[in-house]
């Protein structure tokens, strides 16, 4: 089977991305149903982030890297928000009312297939002969359109909210990996350490990242907000643009406050590595003195057990052979100790 596709593609100058496309057939017939939307959706959204994915710059791709890891991979694709316009809508061939639409199709066995489509049912409403269904991920609309506009904002803004969403998950699944982190501190094991200080250093320059792109979407709302004020407030009413909006911007906010308090986390988790890291080496900087002490000691003392002999009596020997042995050891108590308390 055949499968044209022509995308219209508009980018924002304040990063907003948006795919434009018109269905004119499928299987040979104008009309589609909705277990074949579904799927068509699903593989232009494939489609869509392959495409992207050729003109991303190497900045881009690691920030989604960092929150949506193998989404070059088939079913991995980040989510995206879709907007479906149909101007007429036919069950067993017959064409509905703009007053039967809702009802019909908000009911089994027809309200699954709309699922499919824009995900859990958030909202609908009637108005102006528009019936909109407005759901999670995707908004499906009933009649004829004349504000295209008004969309592409509300596309855009909601495409904003998920990606804060998947966002924040991805910041409470690091501090879900910072409670393990607790735990492998507490139990002190050197080489456990040196692997978790690793994994925090790479957070934190995630982090950085991350944290460069909350001004831009900072950006992206103020522009979103300028262009909205041009639209009458009637129209924007009926998405309820405004809540989303208010909503996007407490999450931003939110995820704000949630950077500050993981990055002090990871500093205090890093400063206690780094102490027990240090209490370890000098541990072994003991060890390393003292089994040179000893070692010293006793080949210093073999030496003059070989040595002594040539020029002293027995008795004399055995003493300067002690001495040999004994003062390297007391030196270095002395050194130990001595400087320790001088520091």
């Amino acid at each position: 089977m055949e499968q044209v596709e022509r995308l219209g593609i508009e980018i924002k100058d304040y990063g907003s991305v948006i795919y434009g496309l018109q269905i004119y057939r499928v299987d040979g017939e104008s009309d589609v149903s909705l277990d074949k939307l579904a799927r068509i959706i699903f593989d232009i959204i494939e489609d869509t982030s392959r495409l992207m994915s050729s003109i991303l710059s190497l900045y881009q791709r690691r920030i989604l890297n960092i929150i949506y890891p193998g989404y070059k991979e088939e079913g991995f694709e980040r989510r995206k928000y879709t907007v479906v316009i149909s101007e007429k809508v036919k069950i067993e061939g017959k064409e509905l009312s703009s007053e039967k639409m809702l009802d019909l199709l908000l009911k089994e066995p027809y309200v699954n297939e709309i699922k499919q489509i824009v995900g859990p049912i958030i909202s609908y409403a009637k108005k102006d002969g528009l019936c909109l269904i407005d759901g999670s991920y995707g908004l499906l609309i009933l009649g004829k359109v004349k504000n295209t506009e008004l969309l592409s904002l509300y596309a855009s803004i909601k495409s904003l909210e998920i990606f804060l969403e998947d966002l924040l998950v991805y910041l409470w699944m690091v501090w879900e990996k910072l409670g393990d982190t607790r735990k492998i501190v507490l139990k002190g094991d050197i080489k456990e350490l040196k692997k978790m200080r690793v994994q925090l250093v790479t957070i934190l320059s995630d982090f950085t990242l991350l944290k460069s792109i909350m001004g831009t979407i900072t950006y992206s709302l103020d522009r979103i907000d300028s262009e909205s004020k041009s639209i009458s407030d009637d129209e924007l009413d009926s998405l309820d643009f405004s809540t989303v909006f208010h909503a996007v911007k407490n999450r931003c906010r939110t995820i704000g406050d949630l950077f500050e308090s993981i990055e002090r986390e990871i500093d205090g988790l890093l400063m206690v590595i780094n102490t027990h890291i240090e209490e370890a080496l000098d541990r072994l900087n003991t060890l390393t003195f003292w089994l040179s002490i000893i070692f010293g000691s006793f080949g210093l003392g073999q030496l003059a057990v070989a040595i002594a002999p040539w020029f002293m009596g027995p008795i004399e020997s055995t003493i300067v052979s002690s001495i040999a042995t004994l003062l390297p050891i007391i030196l270095g108590v002395f050194l130990h100790f001595g400087g320790g308390k001088a520091r």
